[in-house]
C-alpha cells in the first residue's frame, strides 16, 4: 500500500511554521507497513491544491492531508476532497454537536462560521477531534482513500492515534520494523565503502545511511508480519555491520554520545573531570544532563583565559609564551594539571579557536586541540573543523566525548 502526505497551508510555504506533521506521519505509516513515496506541500489556493491532489491520487492509494480544516474562507481542504471525488458536502450531525458543546464548555460564543467544520464529503467516515473543534474524515472512492486531519500538531497526533491509525490497520497488514546504529568518526563516503558489499545485496532488510550533525546513522529496516519476525531478519545484518565497523558504532536508537559515555563511566566505576576553553562548559553540561552521572563526574572548569589556565590547571607561563593557548603542549598541560587537582581517573581538556575572529594563517579558525590524561600520562589530538562558531564548539565537544568513550571501551 502506497501513501502520500500532503501538507496544506501558505504559512508552511513561507517558512513561518515548520512542517513537523509530515515527519510524524512518515514515521507512523512506515511502522505500519505503509510505504510513503511522496510528500508535498501546497498553499491555500484551490487551483494549486486540486492539481496537487489529483497528482497524489494518480500515484498513491492513500492521501493523508493535514491542515485547511478551519472555519475561515481559505480553509478549503474538505471542499477540494469532495470535488476530487465528485461528491456533495453534507453536515455530520455528531460533529456539529461536538463543536457546539466545545464552545459551550469554554464559555465562548460560537461564531457563525464555526459549523463549517462539521461539513464533510458525503459518505465519509468522520474522526472526532479530542483536542480542538475541526473533525477529520476518511473519504473513499474505488481503490482510493483521502484522509484529512487538522494542522495543529497536537490535534493531528491525537486524531491519528485515536482514530486514523485504527482505521488504517488491518489484520493482514505487514509492519516495518527498524533498528538504527549510530556512527561516529567516519564520513558518509568512507562509511559506504566499508559496507558496500552489504548494500549491494540488500533486499529485506534494507540498509540506509543517513548523515546527521557530526555523525552518521545506519537504519536497518525489515518488513514482516510482526515486530518479532522483522527483528529476526534484522539481527544478522546488524551483526555483520558490527563486525565491519567495530567501535565506529557508538550506540543504537536515540541514545546520545553523552549518554553512552556517562553510562560507561558508571558501569566501569570510573571518574572524569573536564577543563574547557572554547567549548565553555559544553562537555560538562552534556555529561551532567545524564541521570546518575554524579557518581562519575568529579568537576568541570571553564578556563577561558590564559590566567585561568595557569592559576587553576598549572599550565606553565613559558608554555603559553612559546606555543600559545591553542597548542598540543597547552592541551596536554591542561589535562595533566586537571587530573592532578581533581583525582579523577580521566581528564579531558579542550582549547581552540571557535571564531569567527582570532584565526591566523598558522592557526586558523576551527583549529582545536583535545587533551586527554589517564594513568599513562597526557596526550593531545589535533582537529580542524569547518563552519561557524557553534558548529566548531559542538564538534569539539562530541570528539572529546568520543575520545573518552574509546578509552573506556578499551579498559
Amino acid at each position: 500500500m502506497i501513501a502520500e502526505i500532503l501538507s496544506v497551508g501558505t504559512e508552511l510555504l513561507l517558512g513561518d511554521i515548520v512542517d513537523t506533521n509530515s515527519q510524524y506521519l512518515s514515521q507512523k505509516l512506515s511502522a505500519m507497513g505503509i510505504d510513503v513515496y511522496y510528500r508535498s506541500c501546497v498553499g491555500d489556493n484551490k487551483l494549486r491544491m486540486m492539481d496537487t491532489l489529483h497528482l497524489a491520487l494518480s500515484r498513491s492509494d492513500i492521501v493523508l492531508i493535514t491542515g485547511g480544516l478551519g472555519p475561515t474562507m481559505d480553509d478549503i481542504t474538505r471542499e477540494c476532497v469532495a470535488e476530487a471525488f465528485d461528491l456533495p458536502m453534507e453536515q455530520d450531525v455528531i460533529a456539529a454537536e461536538m463543536i457546539r458543546a466545545r464552545y459551550s464548555k469554554t464559555g465562548k460564543q460560537m461564531p457563525d462560521n464555526a459549523l463549517k467544520q462539521a461539513y464533510v464529503p458525503q459518505g465519509s467516515v468522520v474522526f472526532q477531534n479530542s483536542c480542538g473543534t475541526a473533525p477529520g474524515s476518511a473519504t473513499q472512492k474505488g481503490d482510493k482513500t483521502i484522509i484529512v486531519m487538522p494542522g495543529p500538531p497536537h490535534e493531528m497526533h491525537a486524531m491519528f492515534e485515536e482514530s486514523v491509525q485504527p482505521y488504517l490497520l488491518h489484520e493482514d497488514m505487514e509492519t516495518i520494523h527498524s533498528r538504527t546504529l549510530r556512527i561516529f568518526g567516519v564520513g558518509e563516503p568512507v562509511l559506504e565503502e566499508k559496507i558496500r558489499d552489504l548494500l549491494i545485496v540488500q533486499t529485506n532488510p534494507t540498509i540506509g545511511i543517513y548523515v546527521g550533525f557530526g555523525e552518521a546513522r545506519i537504519r536497518i529496516s525489515a518488513k514482516a508480519k510482526n515486530a518479532d519476525e522483522a527483528e529476526a531478519l534484522i539481527a544478522p545484518v546488524a551483526d555483520a555491520l558490527y563486525a565491519k565497523l567495530g567501535d565506529l558504532i557508538y550506540g543504537e536508537g536515540e541514545t546520545t554520545m553523552a549518554e553512552v559515555v556517562a553510562n560507561l563511566l558508571i558501569d566501569k566505576n570510573k571518574t572524569v573531570a573536564t577543563a574547557e576553553s572554547c567549548t565553555g562548559g559544553m562537555i560538562a553540561s552534556a555529561l551532567v544532563g545524564v541521570p546518575g552521572v554524579s557518581q562519575s563526574f568529579m568537576e568541570g572548569h571553564v578556563t577561558y583565559s590564559n590566567e585561568a589556565k595557569m592559576r587553576i590547571l598549572g599550565v606553565k607561563d613559558e608554555t603559553l609564551a612559546a606555543h600559545g593557548a591553542v597548542s598540543t603542549q597547552t592541551a596536554c598541560e591542561m589535562a595533566e594539571g586537571l587530573k592532578r587537582i581533581s583525582g579523577a581517573d580521566y581528564a579531558l581538556s579542550v582549547t581552540g579557536i571557535a571564531g569567527p575572529g582570532g584565526g591566523t594563517p598558522e592557526k586558523p579558525v576551527g583549529l582545536v586541540y583535545i587533551g586527554f590524561c589517564d594513568e599513562n600520562g597526557p596526550v593531545a589530538s589535533k582537529y580542524l573543523f569547518d563552519g561557524e562558531r557553534q558548529r566548531v564548539r559542538q564538534l569539539s565537544m562530541l570528539n572529546a566525548l568520543n575520545q573518552l568513550r574509546l578509552a573506556l571501551q578499551k579498559n
